[in-house]
């Protein structure tokens, strides 16, 4: 078995296809199996190679990139788009049918390698801002931003969730589905609740296993949909393991 993470490319942007394709062909762990230039093309690909990973880059309607999305993860390929122009409710609406990364066209070759990896091993890769507005979408509540941000209440977790639940979540780990529902990181969350980080690693494992889960956008949902926490405005801490530097690509997993 191929251990290469293989990759679709469907632009209607020369310059992206040659940019990501040179990036691709010039990094041994990434298989570029065939480019496109429109939808169709791309699924016809999807047929032939079964891709880890679809990237696509095309100027066309929002209903039919989300139909487009959808077929995708049917399919079992994680779809990413590439894209500076998309609206955030657009955005949301196709992390709802299935998208597992939203890349700016100016990412950095480094940070498109690392967000393959990322994609690759089944988390989201999407802006660290987006995180809020998908989990108020999912609340069906405003987004509400910050004026400022507030340093974690090491008491907030261990006082609010004492409700019995169906799922056999230990006091702990519902405290840890709040926070990772609030986006927070793992060292966030561990110094909210004098715990180190490896033990929030462990916590999560187990949490994951038991809701059937298999990532912090997943748990996220399933927590709303499941009223496994509590209502709240837009996280204040919307960022999650490994971020991009500030500096550079300001986008993270989820």
């Amino acid at each position: 078995m191929d251990p290469r993470i293989s990759i679709v490319v469907g632009s209607d942007v020369p310059h992206i296809s040659r940019r990501l394709t040179t990036c691709f062909k010039s990094t041994p762990e990434l298989h570029l199996v065939g480019t496109a230039t429109d939808g169709a093309g791309v699924l016809h690909l999807v047929k032939l190679h079964r891709p880890t990973v679809a990237i696509v880059s095309l100027g066309v309607r929002q209903t039919v990139l989300k139909v487009l999305v959808s077929a995708l993860a049917t399919d079992g390929v994680c779809p990413a788009i590439m894209s500076d122009v998309l609206e955030d409710q657009e955005t949301v609406e196709l992390l709802q049918c299935g998208l597992v990364g939203m890349l700016p066209t100016a990412i950095s070759e480094e940070m498109l390698r690392h967000s393959m990896h990322t994609i690759a091993a089944g988390e989201i890769w999407i802006r660290r801002d987006m995180i809020g507005k998908v989990i108020d979408q999912l609340r069906g509540t405003p987004s509400v931003t910050p004026v400022s941000p507030k340093p974690p209440d090491k008491n907030a977790y261990r006082s609010k969730l004492q409700a019995d639940n169906q799922f056999s979540l230990t006091q702990r780990e519902l405290q840890i589905v709040q926070a990772t529902s609030e986006g927070r990181t793992n060292k966030e969350i561990a110094s909210a609740l004098d715990i180190s980080e490896f033990t929030v690693k462990h916590h999560l494992a187990k949490i994951f296993d038991k809701l059937g889960v298999y990532s912090r956008l997943e748990l996220a949902t399933f927590a709303v949909h499941h009223h496994l926490c509590r209502q709240s405005a837009t996280p204040q801490f919307a960022t999650s393991v490994k971020l991009a530097a500030p500096s550079r690509d300001t986008t993270g997993t989820f």
